[in-house]
């Protein structure tokens, strides 16, 4: 199944907010991505215990649409940054 980020738009790019990460009608974890130029830089990600590896490794092709659909042509995981909870990657 497609990954699917809610609240994510085309052309929404800057978002001020974490979005739901969704694979089918599961809540897999929450992404906060924000857009650089033409490019969608990832600045947060996190998993939720359940996640899969299968959710892991369809998670760039879901970041290459998220791109596309905001007239990117790319996407880059941003360095961690410390945050108060949550599992981060």
């Amino acid at each position: 199944r497609d990954y699917k980020v809610t609240g994510v738009q085309t052309c929404a790019l800057p978002i001020y907010y974490v979005s739901p990460l969704l694979r089918g009608e599961r809540l897999v974890g929450r992404l906060e991505a924000e857009r650089n130029g033409d490019v969608v830089e990832v600045v947060g990600l996190w998993w939720e215990p359940h996640a899969t590896d299968q959710d892991r490794d369809a998670l760039p092709a879901c970041l290459q649409k998220l791109a596309n659909d905001n007239h990117c042509r790319r996407w880059q995981l941003q360095p961690t940054r410390p945050r108060s909870s949550g599992r981060k990657v």
